[in-house]
């Protein structure tokens, strides 16, 4: 679990620091403005937190396999995978009741999937724990 939680929360982790640094040699010559920069940082971190914990709780989920074929992906595949799960999950919730537009939303997910990451429709099922026969 220390690499998925890595491989989700590290990058931000890893800019946090970064921009820590950069804002402290900024304070010395520009005081104003980073203190300004500097309030700004919880903001921040509060709308990059909050997808990124829903991302970990979804590959929490996952199987072993499902776990291992996730942390096997590229850093920029494992961020356009999370963007994919973010807008499924987003579709999901506007479409409210609407089953038609539920299964419309699932379905551009898997072919996406497919196309992208080649991974299977039975293997995002196992995933999401949707069952396999609608």
């Amino acid at each position: 679990m220390q690499r998925v939680y890595y491989s989700i929360y590290g990058k931000h982790n890893n800019q946090q620091t970064i921009l820590n640094i950069v804002l402290i040699f900024l304070a010395l010559f520009l005081p104003k403005i980073a203190l300004f920069l500097y309030l700004a940082i919880p903001i921040r971190s509060f709308l990059t937190i909050n997808d990124d914990r829903t991302d970990f709780k979804e590959v929490e989920k996952m199987p072993s396999q499902g776990i291992k074929t996730y942390l096997d992906m590229s850093g920029k595949d494992r961020v356009d995978f999370q963007k994919m799960i973010q807008r499924y999950r987003r579709q999901v919730h506007l479409s409210g009741s609407n089953q038609a537009l539920k299964e419309k939303a699932w379905n551009d997910f898997v072919q996406e999937s497919k196309k992208s990451f080649n991974i299977s429709e039975d293997q995002l099922k196992n995933w999401f724990n949707r069952p396999r026969h609608r």
